[in-house]
């Protein structure tokens, strides 16, 4: 043991005295005033603007009236209380004098204009001060060069009703009206920097979840920044954005009403009425508050129903107040939004608060601020405690809403409790016959290890069959374990199959490491004796192969064998730039049909196996040993990413995204594959705001020395079935809903095997989201919410081949459902129509 002498003993008491007394020090800095905001008849305020005048020190009051805010303590100081539709109060509180418990009183807006006569040949009032306001929009959009802010979020779900059972609820998951009341709670504390044109960036330094340890809150202050002085804003409920009701074009979808003016210190605030032309344009209702003469922006009062063709969403009602920072300059002191949602039989109410302080408006922001990171999770958030909390929370919590915390807290402690998991480990990893046959297989976790396993049920293990190899049993397993410590995770994955038909048992085996998650830095070995499509999009999922082969003789599927092994490696080098390279070395063997069973029967026979001649029953090809290697390379330019300690999330760009590929065939004494192939892809998304979202894709390329053996064509996403295709692809979060992806080219309806090719090729797809643009525009099919689409798919093969689609479909049908009409020709025939059906939200 190492001892002290007494005088460093007494400098850490001496240390350790002073750290004691900070809080007492800080304590007399500021002054608690807490009380109650009323209206006239004594019904409590909620979300009341609290703050000292001249700055945006304050908070809000809850949804019982309530507040609390902390004040200076050597210092005169005037606390504002502000609403929209209420008359502004001021109340001096002299230096050091301790506030008492106030019951604060609003009035109603102090009107000055009591009666407005409206004649034929005289417009409203409110229009010449509307003109103005549309006039100085830019002005005052184009005035904040720059700012930061610090931004208090909270946002809760109240669940009021619930259907007696829903499809994608298994029912003994449903909650009972014991659970109804409030059932999301969060908040968040973030800085957040802005500069023109469209850099930002937000830094979360505080996140609090009900019921959650270390989560970190949905709440981004990127979404509170609405700006009714864009002519566009999108709330992220609807594919169109609202007209703001001062948009140049504003005229054309509003009519105005002056309701009265008022005084605020000294300015007059005109209370404008603003009224939708047509109900089911995307536009607001409600009320804008204008400054007389500065022609500014006060406050909103605005209300979007589902007229609006908002989705999922009854109705949604937004309040913002402005408060002066800099000369003529105000900005958002507060954003209320409530959204009330009825679907499914669930009827639920949403709050978003966000109060805005500590505004820096054009001050120079360092340069290192911004960049391709948007969003950052600081170092300890989600681990601040309640004087934390106590101190920087800007709209105290409820009796509801402590309840609900108290509650999550004690879930969290319950949940960590050696009694919990025990019970935890016991339920989870009890084997249970009927799930491992006809249900969700059979989980086993070990959560001090970090290990976890799984293996399908026998019924999907079960769902497989093919004119190759007949009913098959396909059981998947899968192995994982994660070291947080070091952010790496290993899986294996073991697909092992069964044909009763040939008695053959094939594998796969996949083992997969992924060295920094942050980067997605991994590798992965694949080896087996296992079947495969020729086509390596693999279009033809296996279910839909199983039903048009059992029941309409349609055995579109077409196999090979392979033993091999196979070495995968990618990364993503810089930001937006990714890698990936491949190599592989595979005995390949031709397979044939071993079975004509259908349930259905018919004078059809089955084709063969053979995907370039359905006629011949005869091996495709010879067997061979094939060496192979790819680099493939994906340019996403100038995407946009979020940090969190341990992972990144990317959303995507708004640019279009570049890949280049090449594959080579290696020739020599152990390897008869012999080609070499280049491809380049272009994918982008267009918003093309009110007229709706454009996407397209172009691949194209060609082969420098051609292959020998089908497998080695190129092959494209073809479809034969009903369904409209739906590639496999990566699932993107996004902040913006119209960021470019990386999709293939995608056909409605072309052959699978028939237009493949080892020639050069052009493949383009271009598709056309209407929107809303068209259909409202009929009011007989405006109310259905349904939307229009229209695209082109186009392939030139390279060997006279020539594949186009025309389509025209109705997507968002009862919500969830799409239709087209495909019109069809190849080379020189004529046109076909076809009707096609799936998934479109």
């Amino acid at each position: 043991m190492v001892l002290f002498s007494s005088s460093i003993k007494k400098i850490i008491a001496f240390l350790i005295c002073i750290l004691m007394f900070i809080p007492f020090i800080n304590a007399n800095t500021t002054r608690t005033y807490t009380g109650f905001v009323f209206d006239k008849e004594h019904e409590p305020l909620p979300f009341v603007n609290i703050y000292i005048k001249g700055s945006t020190i304050g908070t809000t009051s809850n949804f019982d009236g309530k507040f609390i805010l902390e004040i200076p303590q050597n210092e005169d100081v005037v606390v504002v209380f502000q609403y929209v539709g209420f008359k502004k109060q001021e109340l001096l509180i002299k230096a050091n004098e301790e506030p008492e418990k106030k019951m604060i009183v609003l009035e109603m807006e102090n009107y000055m204009l009591r009666e407005v006569v409206i004649t034929v040949k005289k417009e409203d009032p409110a229009y010449p001060i509307i003109r103005e306001a549309i006039k100085k929009r830019k002005y005052y959009d184009e005035a904040v060069k720059s700012f930061k802010t610090k931004a208090y979020l909270k946002s809760n779900v109240k669940l009021h009703e619930i259907p007696e059972s829903f499809f994608l609820i298994p029912k003994d998951q449903m909650p009972d009206s014991t659970q109804l009341g409030l059932v999301y709670l969060s908040e968040s504390v973030s800085n957040y920097y802005f500069e023109r044109p469209d850099k930002t960036k937000e830094e979360m330094i505080a996140s609090k979840i009900s019921g959650t340890k270390t989560g970190y809150s949905f709440n981004r202050a990127d979404m509170a920044m609405i700006s009714f002085y864009k002519n566009l804003i999108s709330i992220g409920l609807s594919e169109r954005a609202f007209i703001s009701p001062i948009a140049s074009n504003a005229l054309f979808y509003y009519k105005y009403q002056l309701i009265d003016s008022f005084r605020d210190g000294d300015d007059l605030i005109h209370k404008i009425k603003v009224i939708p032309k047509r109900k089911h344009d995307n536009v607001f209702k409600g009320y804008i508050y204008i400054v007389d003469e500065k022609y500014n922006i006060h406050s909103l009062d605005l209300t979007i129903t589902r007229h609006s063709q908002v989705d999922f969403t009854d109705s949604v009602y937004i309040r913002q107040v402005h408060v002066p920072i800099k000369e003529d300059i105000r900005m958002p002191l507060s954003l209320h939004v409530v959204m009330y949602f009825k679907v499914f039989g669930f009827k639920a109410t949403t709050n978003f608060i966000g109060f805005f302080s500590d505004y820096e408006i054009n001050e120079d922001i360092p340069d290192a601020v911004f960049g391709s990171e948007v969003f950052t999770v600081e170092k300890g958030t989600g681990k601040q405690d309640s004087l934390y909390w106590l101190e920087n929370r800007q709209s105290i919590l409820t009796q509801e809403e402590k309840e609900n915390y108290r509650k999550g807290d004690s879930v969290i402690a319950y949940h960590e409790s050696d009694e919990y998991l025990d019970s935890l480990k016991r339920i989870n990893n009890r084997f249970k016959p009927g799930k491992m046959l006809i249900g969700e297989g059979y989980d086993r976790v070990n959560r001090d290890r970090s290990v976890y396993y799984h293996i399908h049920s026998l019924a999907e293990a079960f769902s497989g069959f093919n004119s190759v190899e007949g009913w098959n049993m396909d059981l998947r397993q899968h192995l994982s374990k994660t070291w947080e410590k070091n952010n790496t995770h290993l899986s294996f994955n073991l697909a092992t199959k069964y044909s009763f038909t040939t008695k053959d048992l094939t594998f796969e085996q996949n083992i997969n490491y992924y060295f920094d998650r942050l980067h997605m830095q991994r590798i992965s070995l694949t080896f087996g004796h296992y079947n495969y499509d020729y086509n390596n999009y693999e279009p033809l999922g296996k279910l839909k192969n199983m039903l048009r082969t059992l029941l309409l003789t349609d055995n579109f599927l077409k196999l090979y064998q392979k033993n091999f092994v196979e070495l995968e490696t990618s990364r993503e080098i810089v930001n937006g730039f990714e890698a990936k390279f491949t190599a592989e070395y595979a005995r390949r063997s031709p397979l044939v049909n071993h079975t004509t069973y259908t349930i259905i029967k018919n004078d059809q026979e089955f084709s063969s196996n053979n995907p370039q001649n359905s006629y011949d029953d005869s091996p495709a090809f010879a067997s061979h040993n094939a060496l192979t290697y790819g680099l493939e390379l994906l340019f996403k330019f100038k995407q946009k990413y979020a940090t969190y300690p341990t992972y990144r999330e990317r959303f995507g760009t708004t640019l279009p995204i570049l890949k280049l590929g090449f594959r080579q065939g290696v020739k020599s004494n152990f390897s008869d594959a012999n080609f070499s192939e280049w491809m380049v892809g272009l994918y982008d998304k267009i918003n093309l705001r009110n007229l709706g979202v454009s996407e397209y894709a172009m691949e194209f390329g060609g082969f420098i020395d051609k292959p020998e053996f089908f497998i080695d064509y190129h092959h494209f996403y073809g479809n034969r079935t009903v369904f409209i295709p739906i590639p496999k692809n990566d699932v993107e979060i996004s902040l913006d809903d119209h960021n470019s992806e990386e999709k293939p080219v995608v056909f409605n309806s072309m052959f699978y095997y028939e237009n493949s090719t080892r020639s050069n090729f052009l493949a383009m797809h271009y598709e056309h989201h209407f929107n809303g643009w068209v259909i409202n525009k009929f009011p007989f099919l405006r109310n259905t919410k349904v939307q229009l689409l229209s695209g082109i798919n186009y392939l030139h093969n390279g060997e006279g081949e020539n594949h186009t689609e025309f389509y025209l479909g109705l997507e968002h049908i009862f919500k969830i459902l799409r239709f087209d009409v495909v019109w069809v020709t190849n080379s020189d025939d004529e046109p076909v129509a076809k009707l096609k059906f799936g998934i479109g939200f």
